[in-house]
């Protein structure tokens, strides 16, 4: 296929494209927003996956459609938190990839989860005129290594977050290399050098 990489990022949520964008970008990869209910079936997600082309004709090769549910829970438990004042809580992504399958012929789904531990803390939430700038418990939820609220970490572009985990392992196991390379200007096994 010629042209563009790409993912469909299967939400309604504005807020997550950037995220996503900004995780896939480095590798040369666009991500486009397309309405869950318009791919509800995997025959509608085969038909895209297979063959689509852009306005101007141009065929683009999308790699995956992707979707994701992020909760709040108790934390050590699939109870979700009920948002109290310095609870502790786990923020959990599941991340679901539709791809094509091996044979090119269906869609194969797989998924990845990954999980934050930390507190809620409602005095750093944002007053209610401030609040379109927020999603959901983004500037509540201090993740426990940073120290940082989601909506904190976004402005210094040091986020850490369970969706980011999960994306990340995607991209770990379908852009890297499968087996480990050694490449001419650092090679470790001297004896097989990619060149």
């Amino acid at each position: 296929m010629s042209g563009e990489r790409s993912v469909y990022l299967l939400t309604t949520n504005a807020h997550k494209i950037k995220e996503y964008n900004h995780n896939f970008e480095r590798y040369g990869i666009k991500v486009y927003s397309k309405n869950p209910a318009e791919f509800d079936t995997n025959d509608k997600k085969f038909a895209i996956l297979k063959n689509i082309k852009t306005n101007n004709g141009v065929v683009t090769g999308v790699l995956a459609m992707l979707e994701d549910h992020t909760e709040l829970y108790k934390s050590g438990t699939k109870e979700r938190a009920t948002l109290s004042n310095l609870e502790l809580v786990d923020q959990t992504t599941v991340l679901t990839v539709h791809s094509l399958n091996e044979t090119k012929d269906g869609v194969a789904q797989k998924v990845y989860t990954n999980t934050q531990e930390g507190f809620i803390d409602l005095s750093r939430q944002q007053p209610r005129i401030l609040r379109g700038e927020v999603f959901g418990w983004d500037d509540t939820f201090v993740n426990k290594h940073t120290g940082k609220t989601h909506l904190e970490s976004r402005k210094t572009s040091v986020k850490v977050s369970s969706r980011d985990g999960a994306i990340a392992q995607y991209i770990k196991e379908r852009f890297y290399y499968r087996k480990r390379n050694d490449l001419k200007f650092s090679p470790q096994n001297t004896s097989k050098v990619t060149r």
